[in-house]
């Protein structure tokens, strides 16, 4: 999490990759947190 995550997309029909941050550590401020002790999931199981 910290250097970020791998994903792949389609751009004009071409498969790429990139690296995408899921924190600003340059601005946090930029940031939502949200601390929880317990969560529900509901929906259909796979």
């Amino acid at each position: 999490m910290i250097n970020g995550v791998s994903v792949e997309y389609e751009k004009d029909g071409e498969k790429r990759g990139d690296k995408v941050k899921l924190i600003d550590f340059n601005n946090i401020n930029n940031n939502q947190f949200l601390a929880v002790n317990q969560y529900t999931v509901k929906g259909i199981k796979q």
